[in-house]
């Protein structure tokens, strides 16, 4: 793959960010096959890891597991979130799904929309389904695979 003309093997051949405006651009190889790229740029990013990822770290926790499968991980993420949709106007506009009972409501991290998106964004799970990348309608409950809009860190009621 190829990082602004420079081929990359791995992160660590990632050259540093220069953009002081960019939280993080993180860019995961996997494989040959699974490649993921979670770039967050004027934003922080909330990306809940799969069941799949947190069920196996569980399995290698052995007799402690339990405390660190999907079903307790997810309970506690959703505790500590208070989640707000997007408006009807960002949602309809830019094709974002969610399921409410994935989120949140009563916790200290706050977690939306942004008001503004630059239309690039509505383009991004249309782009990547017409390559064959499926859409996922809300990674947040355990199937953080496939093409979505983040949320982001963002209190609502500061915008």
């Amino acid at each position: 793959m190829s990082w602004s003309g420079r081929e990359v093997e791995s992160s660590e051949d990632l050259p540093p960010s220069t953009d002081s405006t960019c939280e993080s651009t993180i860019l995961r190889l996997d494989s040959a096959v699974d490649i993921r790229t979670d770039l967050s740029f004027l934003n922080l990013c909330s990306v809940r890891p799969s069941s799949l990822e947190v069920n196996t770290w569980a399995q290698l926790a052995g007799t402690n597991g339990s405390a660190w499968n999907w079903d307790s991980m997810f309970a506690a993420m959703k505790k500590s979130e208070t989640f707000s949709p997007p408006t009807t106007e960002i949602a309809a506009n830019f094709e974002i799904a969610y399921n409410a009972d994935n989120h949140g409501t009563e916790g200290p991290l706050q977690y939306s929309y942004p008001g503004y998106l630059l239309p690039v964004v509505g383009e991004w799970t249309t782009v990547l389904n017409n390559i064959g990348v499926s859409v996922s309608p809300d990674p947040n409950g355990g199937n953080g695979w496939g093409a979505f809009i983040a949320t982001s860190s963002i209190n609502p009621t500061n915008l």
